[in-house]
């Protein structure tokens, strides 16, 4: 048996202990899951979509809000129409083709900032509108919760500020020892590029990590450098799981767990891929979330193929397994949403007549309502949208391997190993490493569960498929290799 590993395109492909492709299939302890599509939802936004955020209100209330340059929006009950909930007064928002809108929610308060214009506000259950937040707030890039507090970054002009409202009171702002509200400019480490609240704060910035400690008056925050010349270059890399943080350095991927643990998640595995794969003139339009379900950090990001910088590709991180894998899917955002509308069986005709034309499988948290927590996004035509659709097409390589030692070998046969669908294989192979690799064709598994095949070569890999909308559980790797030797050379 030749299992499927670990994806690692670090890492040379002869003897490579894990994948050579992952593509559109979640990582699994010892074998991949099928990746459900991305199915759209709704009614597409007027413009591209520059940040999101899903928010549940204190009594319970679900509410679906984003961005694009000029307008903040608000997704209907139904899970159909984005309702103009900008400001009354002010006129259109400018927010910067290569930023973006940042929230934060507090209590009921939902709060918005773009680094451009005053700070909105909009109430859970009763506002109509987005407003100015209240209590002189400074113009901020970024926005997080941490403790009773909220936190903004990146202050107008003072890149390097952190600043924070007074104690349980999201609209004072002016500096005070009474309300705690105060500011904290970081000498060193550039850009303020993230933040990331909860019980500690954490502060990303170009070059460092700093984590916000709540020791009271008159300090308010202590301030400690978690990482000295390691930040992040994306802050659409930054996402929050409980008390882990993901995030994308110069170096490549990090996980941060209990705002002091920094650990290197891509190391030997897929920074390097990244790097080289990665539109570097337009790391703005990265963006990232977590998939709680399955416990997943995916990142969508615009490779060297997409000119114009549209993300074009994902890449997909089990912090459970501490494996990746990888898929192609245009998106114009990656973020955590939910579900809202809930439909019974006969409720579905509102959506389609016709059940294999519906955007979801039967069995989706998409219909389930209730804020169920899906890993959504926006499509290119800016149309909300959930990864619940049918299964996409899988491609699994294995590594490459010489079955004989010392000789070459003539492959008559594999046995995939796949619980479902309708897998094929095939052969790659070549005789000297500097060769390129030759790929036999796609033969499907017969009665018995073989791919015939016939090539002589010195080194194979072995390429399995499944067909997008095939329903299938696990891909593990290929079994029973039909082998002789061909002689040596």
């Amino acid at each position: 048996m030749i299992p499927v590993g670990p994806w690692l395109p670090d890492l040379p492909a002869l003897a490579n202990p894990g994948a050579l492709e992952a593509l559109n299939v979640i990582p699994d302890a010892a074998s991949y899951r099928p990746l459900p599509a991305f199915a759209e939802q709704g009614n597409a936004m007027a413009a591209r979509v520059q940040g999101a955020i899903y928010a549940r209100g204190v009594g319970g209330t679900i509410a679906q809000f984003a961005g694009d340059g000029t307008k903040l929006y608000r997704w209907d009950s139904s899970g159909v129409n984005w309702q103009d909930v900008s400001r009354i007064a002010g006129g259109a928002y400018a927010t910067p083709t290569d930023g973006g809108w940042s929230f934060a929610q507090f209590g009921d308060l939902v709060i918005a900032v773009n680094g451009t214009d005053v700070s909105q506000k909009y109430t859970v259950g009763s506002s109509a509108n987005f407003e100015p937040l209240s209590g002189s707030p400074p113009v901020g890039r970024l926005v997080a919760t941490v403790r009773d507090f909220v936190v903004m970054g990146r202050i107008a002009a003072t890149v390097n500020r952190v600043q924070w409202s007074g104690i349980n009171n999201a609209e004072t702002w002016t500096p005070s020892q009474a309300t705690q509200a105060d500011f904290q400019d970081l000498p060193d480490g550039g850009y303020v590029m993230g933040l990331v609240g909860g019980e500690y704060g954490v502060v990303f910035q170009e070059r460092s990590i700093k984590r916000m400690t709540y020791v009271g008056v008159p300090l308010v925050f202590q301030f400690d450098e978690v990482a000295r010349g390691i930040g992040t270059p994306a802050e659409g890399s930054v996402a929050r799981y409980e008390d882990m943080a993901f995030f994308l350095s110069d170096e490549g991927f990090y996980a941060l767990a209990g705002a002091q643990q920094l650990r290197g998640i891509g190391q030997n595995k897929v920074d390097r891929f990244f790097w080289n794969d990665v539109n570097q003139s337009h790391l703005h339009r990265i963006s990232s979330a977590v998939d709680p379900v399955n416990k997943l950090y995916v990142v969508s990001y615009p490779s060297a193929a997409s000119v114009n910088g549209t993300p074009d590709k994902l890449l997909i991180y089990s912090w459970q397994t501490d494996r990746w894998s990888r898929a192609e899917q245009p998106l114009a955002l990656l973020h955590q949403g939910a579900s809202q509308a809930s439909y019974t069986l006969e409720g579905l005709d509102s959506i389609s007549t016709n059940l294999d034309a519906l955007p979801f499988s039967l069995d989706s948290r998409a219909w389930t309502g209730a804020g169920r927590l899906l890993l959504g996004g926006f499509s290119i035509a800016n149309r909300a949208g959930f990864f619940s659709g049918q299964p996409m097409a899988a491609v699994v390589d294995t590594g490459e391997s010489q079955l004989l030692e010392g000789s070459r070998t003539l492959v008559r046969g594999v046995r995939p190993l796949a619980d479902g669908g309708t897998p094929s294989v095939a052969l790659g192979y070549r005789n000297r490493l500097s060769d390129e690799v030759q790929w036999g064709p796609d033969v499907a598994q017969n009665d018995r569960g073989a791919c015939p095949q016939r090539a002589s070569a010195r080194y194979f890999r072995a390429r399995l498929k499944i067909p997008a909308g095939q329903s299938w559980t696990h891909l593990q790797g290929i079994d029973e290799i039909d082998a002789a030797p061909a002689g040596r050379q």
